[in-house]
């Protein structure tokens, strides 16, 4: 699933571009989301669960003037506050 995951980031990541954009979440970055993050950390996830990731790494690029993909930048190298 993380290989599929990556080639969506590739081909469709769109800097700049408002809303939802295709992120990697790989195991790493699953480990250390925050419980606020309202995304259960479980393995094994549905593409609901996925969706929802996606919409919280949206909303907090927003609130934080910075791309999604930052977000998870900052997720996977635990420098998430």
């Amino acid at each position: 699933m993380t290989f599929f995951m990556k080639l969506l980031y590739f081909a469709g990541y769109r800097r700049g571009a408002p809303g939802r954009q295709p992120l990697i979440l790989d195991s790493v970055v699953r480990r250390r989301l925050p419980v606020d993050a309202g995304v259960r950390r479980e393995s094994g996830w549905v593409s609901e669960k996925r969706l929802d990731y996606l919409g919280w790494a949206a909303d907090q690029a927003h609130r934080r003037g910075i791309e999604p993909d930052e977000v998870e930048m900052a997720l996977f190298h635990d420098r998430w506050s």
